[in-house]
């Protein structure tokens, strides 16, 4: 597959080129495209905003214990060590602490497939790598 189109890419063909790419992908209630399995460090999710932009992003729910404030200084810490994801912390619908990543990858002039499944794979590698500088357990199991 060449260089896919701005006008082109869509959830369906995401989710084809991660599948042709030996990867596990489905997708999930909201209609983003979920991915894991060989090569993929930690599962994500993928889709496009309202303009185009290829979106990943992931999530890891946090220790009860753990203190807004230190989530907000861990994350902030992972922003200055990692730079491909932008990590940030929220709240779920549970009131459960959650370290989310997003990284954005522009389709302005096309996409191939391959830049597609390898920035995904770098995403979850520093995703992964992220979780790792936690090294005494203080923010996950």
């Amino acid at each position: 597959m060449g260089l896919i189109q701005q006008d082109a890419l869509t959830h369906d063909l995401i989710k084809e080129i991660f599948e042709q790419s030996a990867h596990e992908a489905s997708f999930d209630s909201e209609g983003d495209v979920y991915i894991k399995g060989d090569g993929i460090e930690f599962p994500i999710w993928v889709c496009l905003d309202r303009d185009k932009l290829v979106k990943t992003f992931t999530f890891a729910t946090m220790k009860s214990d753990v203190l807004f404030e230190d989530a907000i200084e861990f994350a902030n810490d992972l922003n200055q060590l990692i730079t491909l994801p932008s990590f940030s912390v929220i709240y779920d619908q549970y009131d459960n602490l959650r370290l989310w990543a997003h990284y954005f990858l522009p389709t302005q002039y096309g996409i191939d497939s391959k830049t597609l499944v390898s920035s995904v794979r770098r995403f979850s590698g520093a995703f992964r790598a992220g979780l790792m500088k936690d090294e005494f357990e203080i923010f996950f199991e």
